[in-house]
């Protein structure tokens, strides 16, 4: 199988890597990263997906394949929904007051926007705003009736904080918003309807909602929603599509020759220079011709 082929490659590598592997059956030790890997690798094979880790919610970790397989995004699975959710933070304010950004995008599978919102939650750590972020997607979903939700996430604490919530205590300051988020889904469970998985994604998979982050960050001054098109982020949906517009070719100048001026403006600036000359010509004119203009007025009045 596929999958066999894949964990015994990992497994050579790793072993031929640490160079201690199989040489430790003949009494050298085993570094403690490789005792790790083995172990890890022996659970993954053993178990499959689901039995390992029992949560309320699928949970999938696709950072190993993305080695595999490179995307910009995704898409969900048929009539399913997917949350994209990022947060940006920084060490110090901006001018504008913020220090950290939030965006949260709903999305069909063919890519078409369904909802979106940006901007600051002010007084949150980069761990509460993402799972706030969270909370208004699946908020949303459930006011459009969107049963079947994808989500994810670049931020590895908000994605363990929602799938592993039974195996590790979880902090005081998220209790709140994870207890929102699980009443959402528990009350208003629909059985064979409801579905709702939790992914990480690398940030490169997250770019659309990355650029949300950074627009709300900067220009926004409350979390709010984005209807339509704000900035590039149109640009970005279709670049998460392939549907990247082609750049315009920059305008040959030549290779330091002098290109000449349209005709147009060659015109014009001729006229503005003879209109110039005629009003000097015609003051000449007036100030030489002033003794002969000044004799014909004294004869014509004696006269």
């Amino acid at each position: 199988m596929m999958r066999d082929g894949f964990f015994e490659q990992l497994f050579l590598q790793e072993s031929w890597k640490s160079r201690s592997l199989f040489s430790g059956f003949r009494g050298s030790a085993l570094s403690s990263s490789s005792i790790m890997f083995v172990l890890t690798l022996t659970c993954a094979y053993i178990y499959p997906p689901g039995i390992l880790f029992k949560t309320p919610f699928s949970y999938c970790d696709s950072t190993l394949p993305t080695s595999l397989k490179a995307y910009l995004w995704e898409p969900p699975e048929t009539d399913y929904v997917k949350i994209n959710v990022h947060c940006l933070t920084v060490s110090q304010p901006l001018f504008n007051g913020n220090s950290n950004g939030v965006g949260v995008i709903i999305r069909d599978p063919s890519g078409k926007e369904i909802w979106s919102a940006a901007g600051p939650i002010p007084g949150l750590s980069k761990l509460q705003a993402t799972l706030w972020g969270f909370y208004h997607g699946a908020l949303q979903c459930h006011k459009i009736q969107e049963w079947k939700t994808h989500f994810e996430s670049d931020h590895w604490g908000a994605v363990e904080a929602i799938s592993f919530q039974e195996e590790f205590p979880q902090q005081e300051d998220v209790q709140e918003v994870l207890r929102l988020f699980n009443t959402l889904h528990a009350n208003n469970f629909k059985v064979g309807t409801t579905k709702r998985a939790v992914t990480r994604v690398p940030v490169i998979q997250n770019g659309a909602t990355v650029y949300l982050a950074k627009f709300g960050m900067d220009n926004l001054t409350c979390f709010v929603e984005t209807p339509g098109s704000c900035g590039e982020k149109q640009l970005m949906i279709e670049r998460d599509m392939g549907f990247m517009r082609p750049l315009a070719p920059q305008a040959n100048f030549g290779l330091g020759e002098v290109i000449d001026a349209e005709e147009v403006q060659q015109i014009e600036v001729d006229s503005q220079a003879h209109q110039a000359a005629v009003t000097v010509e015609s003051t000449l004119m007036r100030l030489f011709s002033l003794p002969a203009r000044m004799c014909k007025a004294m004869v014509n009045r004696w006269y």
